[in-house]
């Protein structure tokens, strides 16, 4: 009887790995420096995966050819198509970095009376950018996260906070494209999405 347990639990562990494959890498830039937290997705779809902080990332696939999407904030985004047969995929990917200058910016120390200039000035220029505008859509990226400061806020909290807590957690990201129309219709398109 104990061999017969014994011979489906192999049975099932041979069937389980015949169905899906891991495909792994790491994602580094062009420096060889590791890219942590950078996004690995199949393109369009919901299902993807984030490397570690060594840049390392591993996603199950079952048999099939997949384009994976690699990309990380500050670098060029690519694409890689894979083909899964029934064996595991080894895929490194080099992303470069965006050679794209960031704008100045201006610190100030009385922010409410330029806050309320700027806002001024928007309030006079909306309705000439609004008329020449027709559609306008942007890239996104947010992440949800809960660090000690809000553990400590919470009712009932123990007053210490175990070790495996006093880091950040990260709960959910996802990123993706936001459209707008000039008669105020809005679309929010998820490209990636990971619940921990």
């Amino acid at each position: 009887m104990i061999w017969n347990a014994l011979l489906s639990c192999v049975c099932i562990l041979l069937s389980l790995n015949s169905i899906s494959q891991l495909v792994s890498g790491n994602i580094t830039d062009e420096n060889g420096e590791p890219l942590m937290y950078a996004s690995i997705y199949i393109e369009n779809s919901t299902y993807g995966v984030t490397s570690n902080g060594q840049g390392y990332y591993q996603m199950r696939l079952s048999p099939g050819t997949y384009q994976l999407v690699f990309s990380h904030i500050g670098n060029e985004s690519k694409r890689r198509s894979v083909t899964i047969v029934g064996e595991n995929v080894n895929l490194d990917v080099l992303l470069t970095t965006l050679n794209e200058e960031l704008e100045e910016v201006e610190i100030v120390s009385n922010t409410k009376k330029k806050a309320k200039s700027l806002m001024q000035l928007v309030r006079e220029n909306r309705r000439p950018l609004r008329d020449r505008l027709s559609s306008v859509s942007a890239d996104f990226y947010a992440k949800i996260t809960l660090d000690e400061d809000s553990l400590s806020l919470q009712e009932g909290a123990p007053p210490e906070i175990p070790d495996s807590l006093k880091k950040s957690l990260l709960l959910k990201e996802y990123f993706g494209v936001h459209h707008f129309e000039r008669k105020g219709k809005f679309k929010q398109e998820i490209q990636a999405y990971r619940d921990y």
